[in-house]
């Protein structure tokens, strides 16, 4: 396993938006200087309950093998874009990587693009994506295939099936630590047909384009087979479709160092064939030290401090802690 020399250097550019949603839009485009104007490009949405500062560590394996790396926060989530999560949807997230997938070609002049989705973000990434004609891969990492099933298994309880049985629901429950209103997050998957494995096997039945996903086969959250099921149609024009399983994990990937830096690793193998157009294998890919873990972290957060100090105090609360180590769990 090769490891990078210390020190990788890259630039950190703050953009904004307004998205589909109608909400304000925070994201930053990461660069090794003099790459800003070249390289391709691989946006990252959020995680469930995660900002774009818990991008960094995936984003320093894209960025040492030869990518930009578009990173953001959702609206009505948290971090630095408007909104609470109180009000979180997957429709407003749709809209969210589609107003950022638009920017990422007009702005960086590029013709067309990778996107990495963990978990739930995997699921929104395939309806944004799925009737475009400027992606190169899409890779989900532990990504959800039916929303039902790993919505009930976060907060224990089938507040779906509650739903299309008339059953009384609480007005908000806690979804991976934060409280979302049950109506509008429900209502909003089921309505726009986001909920069910039918629906996801269908739409990446669409795609035309690779989609690779990387499993876990302990996996409680997201079930192998469902996974399986939903990348099993015969794809338009041929196009890859892949799951990748990782005996014995879970889908807290933070919690196994060696499961992440083989999901990663499998990651970064796959954009740089899809997407930078060039070979690669997982034996080569090159991973960060720890000291280096520490120093991006360090660095990234000072950069952003200062690149989005003219913003207001609302926003700037937080900049200090918008770049950091990934979580100890992989978010729904």
């Amino acid at each position: 396993m090769p490891y990078g020399s210390e020190g990788l250097e890259f630039d950190v550019k703050p953009f904004s938006l307004v998205s589909g949603s109608g909400l304000e839009l925070w994201g930053c485009v990461d660069a090794v200087p003099g790459e800003l104007e070249k390289a391709p490009v691989i946006v990252v949405p959020p995680a469930f309950g995660r900002t774009m500062r818990d991008s960094v560590i995936l984003g320093w394996y894209l960025l040492s093998h030869g990518f930009r790396v578009v990173r953001y926060d959702n609206t009505s989530h948290l971090g630095l874009s408007e909104g609470e999560i109180l009000n979180f949807t997957l429709g407003g997230a749709v809209e969210d990587l589609s107003s950022v997938v638009d920017y990422v070609k007009r702005e960086l002049q590029v013709e067309s693009v990778g996107v990495v989705g963990t978990s739930l973000s995997f699921r929104v990434a395939v309806r944004a994506l799925r009737d475009r004609d400027d992606v190169r891969l899409l890779f989900g990492l532990v990504g959800t295939a039916q929303v039902r099933h790993t919505i009930a298994e976060v907060i224990g309880l089938d507040v779906f099936g509650m739903t299309d049985r008339g059953e009384h629901l609480e007005s908000s429950y806690r979804v991976d630590g934060h409280v979302i209103r049950t109506h509008s997050f429900v209502g909003d998957a089921i309505g726009r047909g986001l909920d069910t494995l039918e629906g996801t096997r269908s739409e990446i039945k669409a795609c035309d384009f690779p989609v690779v996903v990387v499993s876990g086969e302990e996996d409680a959250w997201v079930a192998l087979e469902d996974v399986k099921i939903a990348l099993s149609g015969a794809a338009t024009g041929g196009a890859l479709r892949e799951v990748v399983v990782l005996p014995g994990v879970s889908h807290q990937l933070g919690k196994n160092p060696i499961a992440t830096a083989l999901a990663l690793a499998e990651m970064t193998v796959r954009c740089v064939q899809e997407v930078g157009g060039r070979e690669l294998t997982v034996d080569e890919v090159t991973h960060p030290t720890v000291t280096e873990l520490v120093r991006v972290r360090k660095v990234t957060a000072h950069r952003r401090a200062l690149s989005l100090a003219p913003i207001e105090s609302s926003v700037t609360a937080g900049v200090l802690g918008a770049a950091g180590l990934a979580h100890d769990e992989v978010a729904p």
